[in-house]
């Protein structure tokens, strides 16, 4: 297990000089694999880029993916069939049905079902608190006994209610895009693709707690990992 941290300002070269190291690396040793994962916006600009820098033009060992296709890359080799991924669409209605089947049991959010943005918002609440692990049980224990104000008691009764509603009804039958980096973290350890490659990750301002809880365990199977980050030389 290695970690390297390349750290400097920005536009200091410091993608520059870890695909220079990565190409390098890769020449040297063929039958080893390189993976350097980028935001999702950026994997075909980072592949082009590496095509030319590399002698050859081409990049048999060196794979550039994102979080959610490492994922289904492992996913596709231990022979996992992930279950149906949930797009924004299709959240945006599973919301809309809970909202109108508990409207009775909500204590605040029950007058705002008709306004304009109300679905897409607690949509995008539901998807933040699934992203950063955050339990129903975590969120309602926070309304009890950390609450002074009974308006902000009710808005977190009210979005438990949601959450455990929407979780139930996608039980078995679908998955959440902010869910598959935690299904990915208890099979990736199965990978013999993963195990002992090189791995880098570049292009990221931070990470949430699913994917520290990730490089973790790639820290444990990986023969390196490389991390790029912006930082003030200063610091």
């Amino acid at each position: 297990m290695a970690l390297e941290l390349i750290l400097g300002n920005s536009g200091y070269g410091k993608s520059t000089y870890m695909y220079e190291e990565i190409i390098k690396e890769s020449l040297a040793n063929p039958d080893k694999n390189y993976i350097i994962v980028v935001p999702e916006q950026h994997t075909l600009s980072t592949q082009k880029k590496i095509v030319s820098m590399h002698p050859r033009k081409g990049i048999l060992n060196i794979d550039v993916v994102s979080f959610d296709r490492l994922a289904f890359k492992v996913f596709e080799e231990v022979g996992d069939e992930c279950q149906n991924v949930l797009d924004d669409t299709g959240k945006n209605l599973i919301v809309r049905r809970i909202l109108e089947q508990q409207k009775s049991k909500l204590k605040y959010f029950g007058n705002n079902l008709s306004n304009d943005g109300f679905v897409a918002e607690m949509k995008s609440i539901i998807s933040e608190i699934i992203l950063y692990d955050i339990k129903a049980e975590e969120i309602e224990a926070a309304a009890v006994t950390n609450c002074d104000s009974q308006a902000l008691k009710y808005k977190l009764s009210d979005v438990t209610l949601i959450l455990k509603s929407f979780l139930e009804y996608i039980d078995k039958n679908y998955i959440t895009k902010e869910e598959i980096l935690d299904r990915l973290c208890r099979r990736i350890e199965d990978s013999k693709t993963i195990r002992n490659s090189e791995i880098a990750f570049d292009g990221f301002t931070g990470f949430t707690p699913i994917q520290y809880s990730l490089i973790t365990i790639l820290l444990k199977i990986c023969s390196k990992v490389t991390v790029a980050l912006t930082i003030d030389t200063k610091e």
